[in-house]
């Protein structure tokens, strides 16, 4: 057992008793773990506003990874994204975001490039500049990349023609599969190079993918971190 403070975002959360809550955390410095908050649905208690979607915080816990369920003793609010938790299309891009982050991890599995991905995927959510698709396909290819199966790379992709992209029961050909690449890479705008159409396909094309592909292991080399992704 270590004493452990490490940086983390909500996942999921649930009732746990009157007073506790029972929260799946996803920390920089020790990957996805369930854990008990107690006390903290207490009107007066200092970790109510801590414990909520879209905030990014920190915890002090004793970590044990045989223990199903980690006791945080300590909790502080980092920053609060208060422009997403009031904004419909913003809950439901940031929602889609934190189901795959939950389905696609196994518990335990450290890395920091992905926590930091996440927090500025926040950022651009709560920004002014709003575009739905653009944030959920950009951070759909961003998460596949950082865990090593971006889809431009040359050993994921030998001969596009013979991928399941091009498929035409997933509705994307040579043509956008190109024109993604180069606005990805380039940071480019999606929805106004690509139309919303087209995008919507994507978004599905890519759910599809991360359901079909992830799920499988297939292109992975680190295979103990990916779950089957149910809803």
């Amino acid at each position: 057992m270590s004493l452990i403070t490490t940086e983390c975002i909500l996942l999921r959360s649930r009732k746990f008793s009157d007073s506790s809550k029972l929260v799946t955390l996803f920390g920089k410095d020790t990957g996805k773990f369930n854990a008990v908050v107690k006390g903290v649905r207490n009107t007066n208690s200092k970790q109510s506003g801590v414990f909520d979607y879209f905030n990014h915080f920190s915890v002090v816990l004793n970590l044990k990874e045989n223990r199903d369920l980690q006791t945080i003793s300590k909790s502080e609010l980092i920053l609060g994204f208060d422009v997403i938790k009031t904004d419909l299309n913003r809950l439901n891009c940031g929602f889609k975001f934190m189901e795959l982050i939950n389905n696609s991890l196994s518990d335990y599995y450290v890395n920091p490039l992905i926590f930091d991905f996440i927090i500025s995927e926040f950022r651009k959510l709560n920004d002014t500049d709003f575009k739905r698709f653009n944030r959920i396909i950009c951070f759909q290819l961003g998460i596949l990349k950082l865990l090593g199966l971006n889809l431009f790379s040359v050993n994921n992709v030998k001969n596009i023609n013979e991928t399941y992209l091009i498929n035409d029961a997933l509705n994307i050909n040579n043509e956008d599969f190109d024109q993604m690449k180069i606005i990805f890479n380039n940071g480019m705008d999606f929805e106004s190079q690509m139309g919303l159409y087209k995008c919507d396909r994507i978004v599905n094309t890519l759910d599809s993918f991360i359901k079909m592909e992830l799920t499988n292991n297939k292109f992975s080399n680190t295979k103990k971190v990916f779950k089957y992704i149910e809803k």
